[in-house]
């Protein structure tokens, strides 16, 4: 095994997280990763928007008239849009997401994926936060992440379905 392979396979969602924002360098990384993922024909078709206090999160969530906290408590999202004129927007910007993902386990972080994100900018009070954002219109969210020092230990991972994987030579 690899350093990579120990990574993806040792990365857990995590659901709570102590209160206090990603680092600004750490957070320069995450997005960084993000944007390396790969994109049907390199069109590069996303958008990334981090948001650093939890004051832009509940702003995010208010818009889109979200109650509770889908983000457990952490200080830091990270929002990726998809252009819908690309050919695979959706895929390359889970991709992004992934990245991200991966990238705060590396660093000792903790992330979950939030889908709740999808419905806030369907709304108009979300499409003007998006507006104001500087994320054009014909784009779209597919998903963010709550990233953050978790407040506890990594929870076990769930059992693999099986039936899932078939090698065929």
């Amino acid at each position: 095994m690899n350093e990579l392979i120990n990574t993806i396979l040792e990365r857990r969602s995590v659901r709570e997280y102590q209160p206090k924002p990603v680092d600004r360098g750490q957070l320069f990384f995450l997005v960084q990763a993000g944007d390396f993922a790969p994109s049907a024909m390199n069109q590069q078709g996303r958008k990334i928007v981090a948001l650093s206090s939890r004051a832009r999160i509940d702003e995010m969530l208010a818009a889109g008239g979200i109650e509770g906290d889908p983000y457990y408590g952490a200080e830091t999202a990270i929002v990726v849009f998809a252009d819908k004129d690309c050919i695979a927007p959706a895929e390359g910007a889970s991709l992004s997401l992934e990245n991200m993902m991966l990238a705060a386990h590396a660093m000792g972080l903790g992330s979950c994926w939030i889908h709740a994100v999808t419905r806030i900018f369907t709304t108009e009070a979300g499409k003007e936060l998006q507006k104001n954002w500087g994320v054009p219109e014909n784009f779209f969210a597919v998903g963010s992440i709550a990233v953050g020092t978790p407040a506890g230990p990594l929870p076990d991972p769930k059992p693999r379905k099986q039936g899932v994987v078939t090698i065929i030579d």
